[in-house]
């Protein structure tokens, strides 16, 4: 486990509730990164997938289009089964692109509005796209 000055020097803040439990970990940006699994993000832009991405459900909401990068298992540090979920909830088209070295399968086209599409990581940099 790092310890207290660790979180600090890598600009990340804890927050404990009264009851003096560790509620969660958030980033510089106040991105919850104290887990991997569970919870949602808004994205409004288009942007690279990180480690912390894994098992979340990603809010796209945009007027214009959405491009989430998967990028290698090397650059992410992701290992065994990954899932990472998204939702078209602006007009702006929401796609999965791969990253240098991975491979998508399946079919990338862009969901309806308030559609969801997901990705699941099945081998070394594979994943495969689910509806």
């Amino acid at each position: 486990m790092p310890r207290f000055e660790d979180l600090e020097n890598a600009g990340l803040r804890v927050v404990i509730g009264d009851d003096g439990i560790v509620q969660s970990i958030l980033d510089s940006q106040g991105r919850n990164v104290g887990m991997t699994g569970g919870g949602s993000d808004a994205v409004t832009a288009s942007r690279t997938l990180s480690f912390f991405d894994g098992g979340k459900y990603l809010i796209c909401d945009s007027g214009a289009a959405i491009a989430l990068t998967v990028p290698s298992d090397a650059t992410a540090g992701w290992t065994g089964a990954v899932t990472i979920a998204v939702c078209r909830k602006g007009v702006g088209a929401v796609t999965f692109a791969a990253g240098a070295g991975v491979t998508l399968r399946g079919d990338l086209a862009t969901p309806a509005q308030y559609g969801s599409k997901g990705i699941v990581r099945i081998g070394t940099n594979e994943w495969t796209v689910i509806a």
